[in-house]
C-alpha cells in the first residue's frame, strides 16, 4: 500500500497495495480511523507506486508502480480528496516501481528517482522532477547509484532532498 501525507493539516491518503484491489483510504489524525472512500475514477490496482504530497496543487501525485500482472505501469494520478484523476504529461519517467518521490521545497517540485523497470527490466538512476503539470529528466553532476525500494524525503534544514 502506498501512503502519501495529503494536506498541511495531516490528512493522508492510501491507495492499493500487493494482493488488493484498488482501494483509496483517508484519515484526518488526530483521530486514527481510515475511511474507504469509492471514487468513480480511480488508477488500476498497484503495488509498489510512488506517491508524494503536492502542496502547490493541494493533491497527491502517484507515478508508476506493478500492475497485477507484474508489468511496470508508468501513469501519473493525482488524488485531491474525493477523486483520482490520470493526467497525461507530454514526457514523463518510463514505467517503474519502487522509485522513492517526494517533494523538493526548494525547487517546488517533485523529485523521482531510480526504480526497477525501464525498457530493459533493470535497477534505473535516473532522476525526474514534476512541477505540476509535466515531467522533466534532470541530470545532476552525481546522484545515487541505481535502487529499487528506496526512501527519499526533504531536508529544511539544507534545503535538499
Amino acid at each position: 500500500m502506498v501512503v502519501g501525507l495529503f494536506a498541511v493539516v495531516a490528512s493522508l491518503a492510501a491507495f492499493g497495495g500487493a494482493g488488493v484491489s484498488p482501494v483509496a483510504l483517508a484519515s484526518s489524525p488526530p483521530v486514527a480511523n481510515w475511511v474507504q472512500q469509492h471514487p468513480a475514477t480511480h488508477p488500476t490496482a498497484r503495488s509498489d507506486a510512488s506517491i508524494a504530497y503536492d502542496p502547490a496543487t493541494g493533491t497527491v501525485i502517484m507515478f508508476g508502480g506493478a500492475g497485477w500482472s507484474g508489468k511496470h505501469l508508468k501513469g501519473t494520478w493525482a488524488w485531491n480528496g474525493s477523486t483520482w484523476t490520470e493526467l497525461h504529461p507530454a514526457t514523463h519517467p518510463s514505467a517503474r516501481e519502487g522509485a522513492p518521490m517526494a517533494y523538493d521545497a526548494a525547487t517546488g517540485t517533485i523529485v523521482l528517482f531510480g526504480g526497477w523497470g525501464g525498457l530493459h527490466d533493470r535497477y534505473l538512476a535516473d532522476t525526474w522532477a514534476w512541477n505540476g503539470s509535466t515531467w522533466t529528466e534532470l541530470h545532476p553532476a552525481t546522484h545515487p547509484g541505481a535502487r529499487w525500494g528506496a526512501a527519499m524525503a526533504y531536508d529544511p534544514a539544507t534545503g535538499t532532498v
